[in-house]
């Protein structure tokens, strides 16, 4: 049993230290959600005589459209993460999020932002299910709660920083 003990633990990613450098891929995917979600407040002002938007319309229609999205992939973000894997929803999840967030430099419309908007939300709503999956596969319960802890924090602390 000696004899094979190090084999297995080379195959059991729970000790693997890899899994700190997926908590910090985990972190900064969680990170780019967040600045996602709050891209478009601070363009506000600047965008608002551009595209003829009542402060209503940005505050309002914009992040409501963001939410939308959002909430439309929560549920089908964790069951596809299940089906397909994390790493698989998160590259696709991300990229969502940063076209949509690539797209709102290039609005000259409101529909288009809009539009823009509900995309970047559809990304995004995928990312924290596939961040639990993979909490879950890579770390023991001992050290689960750790993982989620600092990915949890990681916007709030980075945008923090001077």
């Amino acid at each position: 049993m000696s004899e094979t003990a190090p084999e297995i633990q080379a195959l059991n990613p729970h000790q693997s230290s890899y899994r700190w450098v997926i908590m910090a891929l985990a972190a900064s995917a969680f990170l780019m959600a967040f600045v996602s979600r709050f891209a478009w407040p601070p363009l506000m002002p600047v965008a608002m005589p551009d595209l003829g938007m009542g402060a209503r319309s940005q505050g309002l229609a914009y992040m409501s459209a963001f939410y939308l999205g959002y909430i439309v992939t929560q549920i089908p973000g964790g069951v596809l993460t299940d089906r397909y894997g994390p790493r698989k929803i998160l590259a696709t999840a991300l990229s969502l999020q940063g076209l949509g967030t690539l797209g709102l430099a290039f609005v000259g419309s409101y529909e288009t932002g809009f539009l823009w908007r509900i995309i970047c939300g559809l990304g995004c709503g995928c990312v924290y299910s596939a961040c639990l999956h993979s909490f879950f596969s890579w770390f023991s319960p001992a050290h689960r709660t750790l993982s989620i802890a600092v990915v949890m924090c990681a916007p709030t602390t980075v945008l923090a920083l001077p």
